[in-house]
C-alpha cells in the first residue's frame, strides 16, 4: 500500500472543487494508494514527463510516483481539458 500525499497546490485545487466531486477524487486517490503496484499508470510525456495522469470524471490528477518510499505525490488536481496548462 502506498502512502498519498498532496502537495499544498494539489490540496488548494481539491477545495476549489465540488464537494461531491472532490470526495470522489479523494476516494479514487485512495484506491490508487491501495493498488499502486497492481495497476497500469498512465504516463504523460513532454513537459509532463515524470508524472502521470489518473481520470476521474471530468477531473484528472496529476502525480509522481515514488516507488522507494511507497508513495504517490500528487501535484495538481484540474478539469482534464485544463490541467495540463497549469504550471
Amino acid at each position: 500500500m502506498y502512502f498519498v500525499e498532496l502537495t499544498d497546490d494539489a490540496d488548494d485545487d481539491l477545495l476549489q472543487l465540488d464537494r461531491q466531486v472532490a470526495q470522489q477524487v479523494i476516494n479514487r486517490l485512495n484506491w490508487l494508494g491501495e493498488n499502486a503496484e497492481s495497476i497500469h499508470h498512465q504516463a504523460l510525456t513532454g513537459r509532463w514527463r515524470g508524472y502521470h495522469r489518473l481520470r476521474v470524471g471530468d477531473c484528472s490528477p496529476l502525480y509522481t510516483l515514488d516507488r522507494e518510499h511507497q508513495r504517490v505525490v500528487v501535484e495538481l488536481v484540474g478539469h482534464r481539458s485544463e490541467v495540463y496548462r497549469s504550471n
